[in-house]
């Protein structure tokens, strides 16, 4: 199953380098009124064979970005 999900922002969005756990936690948030089913796709996923499997894989953000470095750090500055 493939979700595409669209935001408008009204300003700026900053984002650090590695921003994909935020991504899965927005989804976890969203789909937290079902808690049992929430509780184990974050805890235990899906069983094949001796493989267990989370369901969360991303691409990248699409959209006008700059990449600043802060001190050691990478943001990305999402634009409107």
């Amino acid at each position: 199953m493939q979700v595409i999900v669209q935001h408008k922002m009204s300003g700026t969005l900053e984002l650090p380098i590695n921003y994909h756990h935020i991504l899965q936690a927005v989804i976890f948030s969203a789909i937290s009124s079902n808690e049992e089913y929430s509780a184990f796709l974050h805890d235990e996923g899906f069983l094949q064979g001796n493989r267990r499997f989370k369901m969360f894989t991303f691409s990248e953000l699409n959209g006008k970005y700059k990449i600043v470095w802060l001190q050691r750090f990478g943001v990305i500055l999402l634009y409107k």
